[in-house]
């Protein structure tokens, strides 16, 4: 039997609070992102029919720890329930990353906690 671990790619950072999840805009809407990596956003949505499988995507993401927006193209990966998958062409950078996990360990420690998983810089 083969080892089915699941590996990634990329580092993803998961909010579960609310009140401190970044934003993705597309046009005049706004949702709130649950989940972010370099090449993924998982966004939560009232209505999933706003989207289809492999739809376009350009929007931006406005990130706690940053105060310009970071322009993203992809596409709809999946949707799960009330949340939508994208797969990122053009995402976040590793530098942004970094930037987003370390004002939120510092501002909001419950999302992040000391014994959390975190990405360090050599990676």
């Amino acid at each position: 039997m083969k080892n089915h671990t699941e590996q990634r790619q990329y580092f993803r950072l998961r909010y579960n609070i609310k009140e401190v999840m970044p934003t993705l805009r597309v046009q005049s809407r706004e949702f709130n992102i649950s989940e972010i990596s370099e090449k993924g956003i998982r966004v939560i949505v009232r209505d999933s029919s706003l989207f289809r499988i492999d739809d376009s995507l350009t929007g931006e993401v406005l990130l706690n720890s940053l105060e310009t927006n970071i322009p993203v193209t992809g596409k709809v990966l999946r949707k799960i329930g009330n949340e939508v998958i994208f797969l990122l062409s053009d995402g976040l950078s590793f530098k942004q990353m970094i930037a987003e996990q370390r004002y939120m360990r510092k501002n909001h420690p419950k999302v992040f906690p000391k014994n959390s998983q975190l990405v360090s810089e050599e990676e």
